[in-house]
């Protein structure tokens, strides 16, 4: 239907801008001669000038074969020419007096077609670039997500690539912090060895010099003096204080490098060190630390 529609628009169409140019050709004479007050009036038609004008050449040569085809037997006048004969008058005649009307109402259609084709193709392209700007508002949306997430990235790798070194520097710290207390503890450690040597040392020459000679000892302190560094006086109880430390360096050589049992007492102040220890750094209570059994030198 609607090829037939647009064959028939377009043929319509073509006979009526033919019939358009005839018309203004015809009319153009009276339009001049109206425009032009002075311009003689057109010259009267004959009609068979009228009939050439209107139905041109082939209507005459049309009847005139005809009449030769009949004459000779060419065309022989039955049944089914006349039917043909009068189906074509009758499309003929319809076509001349409706074909403006059918014509007109084809393009009014036709453009009616247009129109609501146009308005259906101006809301699919105003939907799709509706569409296109929501795609492009995403995109942006997207970007911008995907800048925040760079700038994270960015931020994590600093905080990533900075947070070893601040564990490095407090663990550092507290070993420092860890070797300065055991430095501190060595040193009283020694300073309390020191002390207990020296006293024992102290009590052993005193109890020494008591059960001994006290006037001879007497009498070597008071010869050491007066001779000072420049004399070879005796000094017994500087010798007793020598003996007394090379036999404790030979103890303590003795006892170098071999295991030693501890005793009870020995492992009570172990354990009590070692509470000591863990109250002091909380950090070491997830330590396992048994009080040992021997101890080495």
């Amino acid at each position: 239907l609607d090829h037939y529609c647009s064959s028939m628009n377009a043929m319509l169409t073509s006979r009526l801008i033919s019939a358009s140019a005839r018309r203004s050709a015809l009319l153009a004479p009276r339009c001049l001669s109206t425009a032009s007050a002075v311009a003689p009036p057109p010259p009267s038609q004959s009609p068979l000038k009228t009939f050439h004008s209107k139905y041109g050449t082939w209507f005459p040569v049309a009847a005139i074969g005809g009449a030769v085809a009949l004459s000779k037997e060419l065309i022989i006048l039955n049944e089914e020419i006349l039917v043909l004969f009068t189906f074509s008058a009758t499309v003929y005649g319809l076509y001349s007096q409706f074909g403006g009307m059918v014509g007109k109402f084809l393009d009014e259609r036709s453009a009616k077609i247009g129109t609501e084709l146009e308005s259906v193709l101006n809301e699919s392209v105003s939907a799709t670039q509706k569409q296109i700007d929501s795609a492009k508002t995403l995109l942006t949306v997207q970007e911008d997500i995907d800048a925040i997430f760079r700038q994270q990235e960015d931020l994590m790798n600093r905080y990533t690539k900075a947070i070893p070194n601040v564990l490095q520097s407090e663990l550092n710290s507290q070993i420092s912090a860890r070797l300065s207390m055991v430095a501190e503890k060595e040193r009283a450690l020694v300073q309390s060895m020191q002390q207990t040597l020296a006293s024992a040392a102290v009590e052993t020459v005193r109890n020494q010099v008591k059960s001994g000679d006290h006037k001879k000892i007497l009498m070597g302190a008071i010869k050491s003096l007066e001779n000072g560094d420049s004399g070879s006086g005796e000094d017994p109880v500087r010798d007793q204080f020598v003996e007394y430390f090379s036999k404790f360096k030979q103890k303590v050589a003795a006892k170098t490098g071999k295991d030693h049992v501890l005793t009870s007492e020995d492992k009570k102040e172990w354990q009590e060190a070692l509470n000591d220890l863990l109250r002091r750094d909380s950090n070491l209570k997830d330590l396992k630390i048994e009080t040992p059994n021997t101890i080495k030198l």
